[in-house]
């Protein structure tokens, strides 16, 4: 464990874990919409390809 974190206050410890977690979370949420947006180019790829083939 490194010395400053023995040194450093609760408060400040606690406000840093809860930093970490927050960011964390949006991390999680990131790789989500990233994932859906993927999902969602796909989609439109095979939408303007149903597209082009209704109009011939």
């Amino acid at each position: 464990m490194y010395a400053w974190l023995r040194e450093a206050p609760t408060a400040v410890l606690q406000r840093a874990e809860d930093l970490a977690v927050e960011l964390a979370q949006r991390h999680f949420e990131a790789d989500h919409l990233r994932g859906a947006l993927e999902e969602y180019r796909i989609a439109q790829v095979f939408g303007a390809e149903l597209n082009r083939r209704s109009e011939r």
